[in-house]
């Protein structure tokens, strides 16, 4: 059984990387964390408040992915994949990046890695109030082999923008972005493609936008044309948040698969008793 799972850590404002040492590290394989900071400066505070009116007086974890490959220990290989330099998306901050990270039991050979922007640029903040455009954000993909066979997961932050979680150009050439972040690994196997894309979105069952990625090419052909298997539908899935989040639109996190992956998924989950907003998203796919 290989253990995958996918969680926006929520900048760790709560205790994450306890969380993660104590439940996931032990018994997963591969891991996806979305929004959290890096820093390799001891002059920079471990906590610090963004400044953004999304998170008064909520101090973020400036040194987490640091933590957290301690905490992770030698048994896997991680990756950090910035998307910019400060706190959040709205806040500057000299020496801390901000962005996802990938961890790999090192029992899985890798032949392969990705990390990049999927959408805008590089410190790219958001600018929408002020009539500009979402912050950029990165994603990330690997190729790990296992009993054999080639297997490819990518995660990915999707922006956040103030008009909400609805269809818009912007989110069309966050698409596309992750299309080519999945080219130099879809070659590699473009017959019998085992492709699993998951993470926080941002996007909602009833998107096009969704729609339009869950039948992208990069899942190969699930018999008559491109596309994937949407697992949150297979699997009943709407919720994604923990009760931490108010609001009342409560998907964003997601999973994907190619249809030979698909039957090898044997349970596909979310776990909402976890210290963030978001819920973590459980993959468990069979040998």
């Amino acid at each position: 059984m290989l253990h995958i799972c996918s969680w926006n850590v929520n900048g760790g404002m709560h205790d994450v990387a306890t969380y993660l040492g104590k439940n996931i590290f032990p018994q997963y394989d591969i891991v996806c964390l979305q929004e959290l900071h890096s820093t390799m400066s001891q002059d920079i505070p471990r906590y610090v408040t963004p400044d953004n009116p999304n998170y008064p007086n909520r101090k973020i974890d400036t040194q987490l992915y640091q933590h957290l490959v301690d905490v992770a220990g030698v048994e896997f290989t991680s990756f950090f994949t910035p998307q910019m330099e400060g706190l959040h998306d709205r806040s500057p901050y000299r020496g801390v990046q901000y962005g996802n990270a990938l961890f790999v039991r090192k029992a899985l050979p890798i032949q392969g890695f990705t990390g990049g922007m999927v959408y805008g640029k590089v410190n790219q903040l958001n600018t929408e109030a002020d009539g500009g455009t979402p912050a950029g954000k990165s994603g990330q993909v690997v190729s790990i082999q296992h009993n054999g066979e080639l297997l490819t997961i990518g995660h990915f932050h999707g922006f956040w923008s103030q008009n909400g979680k609805i269809d818009m150009p912007e989110r069309l050439q966050q698409n596309a972005g992750i299309e080519r972040l999945f080219v130099q690994h879809t070659m590699l196997h473009p017959q019998q493609p085992q492709i699993l894309l998951l993470g926080d979105l941002n996007y909602t069952s009833n998107m096009q936008a969704l729609r339009n990625l869950v039948c992208s090419s990069i899942f190969g052909h699930n018999g008559v044309r491109p596309g994937g298997v949407h697992l949150n539908n297979v699997y009943s899935i709407t919720d994604t948040r923990t009760q931490q989040y108010k609001k009342t639109v409560r998907e964003a996190d997601h999973v994907i698969a190619s249809k030979l992956l698909d039957g090898k998924v044997s349970e596909c989950w979310v776990d909402e008793d976890v210290p963030s907003d978001h819920a973590i998203l459980h993959v468990y796919l069979t040998n």
